[in-house]
């Protein structure tokens, strides 16, 4: 009877905690100012040739990234993205 009830119960047990572990999505993009890295929001980029570039408070255009890593550059249409 013990058996029964205890199977079941790990299993579910098991599929709320593997509920955690699940990739998160992407909700950020990354520039790189004065060679610190500043989260923006996601940016969608036509993806074509050419770079993925972004304006912040008047300054700029960056590059963007998906991640903080200089060899993840986002690729883009060419036209600029204007951040508040």
């Amino acid at each position: 009877m013990k058996t029964k009830f205890l199977i079941p119960a790990l299993a579910f047990v098991s599929a709320i905690g593997m509920s955690f572990t699940t990739a998160n999505q992407q909700e950020s993009d990354y520039i790189r100012v004065d060679d610190q890295w500043e989260a923006i929001p996601e940016i969608n980029c036509s993806p074509q040739s050419n770079d993925c570039l972004v304006t912040r408070r008047g300054e700029g255009p960056f590059d963007v990234y998906d991640t903080m890593d200089l060899n993840s550059k986002k690729e883009g249409d060419g036209s600029i993205t204007v951040l508040p």
